[in-house]
């Protein structure tokens, strides 16, 4: 994905260096946007779309857009009053975008009487039901979730990703079992409840999330994932740094070394202060060529605390070519990084 943005990246400024704004189509401007909303970076989504809206003056797809980045980037109000000022009232997108605001003020009713009037103006309203489903679903609203998630399993009983949904939304609602009971599902199925488990942990709920990630890996111990996601919670939650070493200790015997070990060893020894030896783990992972920005975070900030100068700026330039964002991000953390390496103004 961080290459995909990058190049998307890259067209748009060349694009823009070159004059040629209004010879840049509509699935840049979205895509672009879209990658910049997805991780929250809301100022260089409204530029993107402001330019969006130059070429397409009054597109409601954009306008809408516009509107979840003002209301999430400041506040909620000065995306309804965007909306207010530039949103077609008669086109199903403004009430698409009106409809997630007012859950984002926690306005239920409100939501609901846009979502309905939305799908009132769209003729063909199925895939605006998946999209109402969706937004319930992704703000924990898992009673409203479960209306839309029904008229969409109507259509099409089978389909997998709202079945998953519905498990979710009743779990919630109810229990993990009165789901299970009600969808026929395998108690034994493993990814059920790394996927319980991930909703848990995303809406807080960390016990719960812990204890439903230690019953999938005791059905599939070779779940990848629910170790990374077992180790991020009991580290970077402060959980116990003992129990997440338990953890990498547990994986190492179901595993050879491989990248998740060495990334969790890596993390874990930097949060002990231990920056030789998470700098040691760092370079191992890089050198599993892991397509991600990860190992050179990790490096950089190794490096920084070791005050490896050399080092760290070989790192920081790669890290850079992964996501733009990277120095901002590092001087985020560590603004006196600024007087200590007088050399980073050559990235900027």
């Amino acid at each position: 994905m961080e290459n995909d943005y990058q190049s998307l990246e890259n067209e748009y400024n060349r694009m823009i260096a070159e004059n040629r704004l209004y010879d840049i189509d509509g699935d840049l401007f979205f895509d672009l946007s879209e990658y910049h909303y997805i991780n929250g970076f809301y100022k260089e989504a409204i530029s993107v779309l402001k330019n969006a809206l130059k070429v397409f003056p009054g597109d409601n797809l954009f306008v809408g857009q516009m509107a979840r980045c003002l209301a999430l980037g400041g506040n909620v109000q000065d995306g309804l009053d965007y909306l207010k000022e530039n949103a077609d009232p008669n086109d199903s997108e403004s009430y698409l975008a009106y409809g997630e605001l007012y859950l984002l003020s926690n306005k239920l009713n409100y939501a609901e009487k846009a979502f309905e009037k939305a799908l009132q103006l769209e003729e063909y309203h199925f895939d605006l039901i998946c999209d109402v489903a969706d937004i319930y679903y992704r703000q924990y609203f898992f009673e409203q979730a479960i209306v839309y998630i029904e008229k969409i399993l109507k259509k099409k009983p089978n389909d997998p990703s709202y079945l998953k949904k519905m498990f979710l939304s009743l779990a919630f609602v109810k229990s993990p079992e009165d789901a299970m009971t009600f969808l026929q599902l395998d108690p034994f199925d493993a990814e059920v409840w790394f996927n319980l488990a991930s909703d848990q942990i995303a809406m807080g709920k960390l016990d719960e999330g812990l204890d439903n990630l230690k019953t999938c890996l005791s059905i599939d111990p070779k779940c990848i994932l629910a170790w990374k996601h077992k180790f991020f919670v009991e580290l970077s939650l402060k959980f116990s740094l003992k129990d997440a070493w338990n953890t990498i200790q547990e994986y190492e015997n179901e595993f050879p070394e491989d990248e998740v070990l060495c990334s969790m060893k890596a993390q874990y020894y930097f949060s002990e202060e231990d920056f030789e030896r998470a700098e040691f783990y760092s370079d191992k992972l890089v050198q599993y060529e892991v397509d991600s920005v990860d190992p050179y975070w990790l490096m950089i900030n190794c490096c920084y605390f070791l005050n490896k100068k050399e080092k760290f700026l070989k790192f920081f330039e790669k890290a850079l070519a992964f996501d733009s964002l990277v120095g901002y991000k590092f001087f985020e953390i560590y603004p006196e990084a600024k007087q200590d390496f007088p050399e980073l103004n050559q990235f900027f």
